[in-house]
């Protein structure tokens, strides 16, 4: 998926898959999302496309990837069901070329669409849509 603004792309979201068989009802989500655009939502509607994704491919985990510092999106994550699984440390590099540890958290995808609904019953995403 791609958000775009004034004809630049603002972010873009994936859901990758794995047809092994020991991974077939798995998926990981993937965002990244423009700085000056942060914090406006992108992320979570670009989340809420790649759920419905998912869930039409039969998906029964989503898990995400990140480094340990990017706070927003363990903040946006976990209000939308996710959970931390696992932090491995020193794992990757960030854009200065400091070891970060991985973070890994994981959503079961019935907990998460009961997340979303909570979530955009009170909110106005339907005109997003």
């Amino acid at each position: 998926l791609t958000a775009w603004h004034d004809g630049m792309i603002i972010g873009t979201g994936a859901l990758e898959l794995d047809r092994d068989d020991w991974q077939k009802d798995m998926g990981e989500l993937r965002l990244i999302v423009g700085k000056k655009f942060k914090r406006k939502g992108v992320g979570t509607l670009l989340a809420r496309e790649i759920y419905h994704q998912a869930a039409e491919k039969g998906v029964k985990k989503l898990g995400v990837k990140m480094m340990r510092p990017q706070k927003a999106a363990q903040s946006i994550f976990k209000k939308l069901g996710f959970d931390h699984e696992s932090v491995i440390p020193d794992y990757v590099l960030d854009q200065a070329g400091r070891p970060q540890d991985l973070l890994i958290m994981t959503c079961d995808m019935d907990n998460f669409w009961k997340e979303l609904e909570q979530i955009y019953k009170e909110s106005d995403w339907r005109r997003c849509r």
